[in-house]
């Protein structure tokens, strides 16, 4: 018994979902073990510029107090906001792709899977290759209509050969 073109079609493309949903993990969790250098570094930034702002007094009695001063240097604000920004950044980069990972699985959220893979096209070399095999499976019609019919319920049309013109 052989199964119809369409059965063996969602087959082939559930599989090559799943595939690609198992790399979207791997680069979602090297991307997390990544993420925790940036935060590293505005933790680091946070401490030198308290540390910077509060300048030690020592009073005649011998004690020393910690006064707090307003910086006066607008670079540190702006090495601040651009390293939170970054931060933000390295956080979102994996959270994107593990949900497009389970979506990929699940043959859910079309649209968000293309847009993650299109974004991941700029992370040249690997984030491209992985980008562009995601984009070529997701741009099949019979990945469509397998999304569709997960997404919707809705039974696929039947897939027709594409006609050559010549």
């Amino acid at each position: 018994m052989t199964l119809p073109q369409h059965a063996r079609a969602s087959s082939r493309d559930q599989n090559h979902l799943d595939a690609l949903a198992i790399v979207y993990y791997l680069a979602g969790a090297f991307l997390f073990c990544l993420s925790a250098l940036p935060i590293i570094g505005l933790v680091s930034m946070l401490k030198s510029h308290a540390r910077a702002s509060l300048p030690t007094v020592v009073t005649n009695s011998g004690f020393t107090l910690s006064v707090p001063s307003p910086s006066s240097d607008p670079t540190t604000g702006v090495a601040l906001v651009a390293m939170s920004l970054l931060t933000l950044l390295a956080l979102m980069a994996p959270v994107a792709l593990l949900l497009s990972a389970r979506f990929l699985q699940q043959s859910r959220r079309y649209l968000f899977s293309f847009v993650v893979a299109v974004l991941l096209c700029l992370a040249f070399p690997l984030g491209t290759v992985l980008g562009v095999f995601t984009i070529i499976v997701l741009s099949r019609e019979s990945t469509k209509q397998l999304y569709l019919r997960t997404e919707w319920g809705t039974r696929p049309a039947p897939l027709r050969p594409r006609q050559r013109t010549t």
